[in-house]
């Protein structure tokens, strides 16, 4: 369940990536340079949801 939001960012962001390259095919490089960055951010709040959880688990 912590990983869900995660989740579904990176399946939005990869959507809206190719709907937009779709549309318009021209622009396919910063777009795609544009999700690369983003889904690296989202990974990364994943990530840190994984540790704070493990962190609060081994606490309790």
């Amino acid at each position: 369940a912590m990983m869900l939001g995660p989740a579904l960012g990176l399946g939005l962001i990869g959507f809206s990536a190719l709907q937009g390259i779709a549309r318009n095919p021209e622009a396919k490089g910063p777009i795609f340079t544009n999700m690369i960055l983003i889904a690296g951010l989202t990974e990364a709040i994943g990530i840190y949801v994984l540790i704070v959880a493990i962190l609060l688990a081994m606490i309790v």
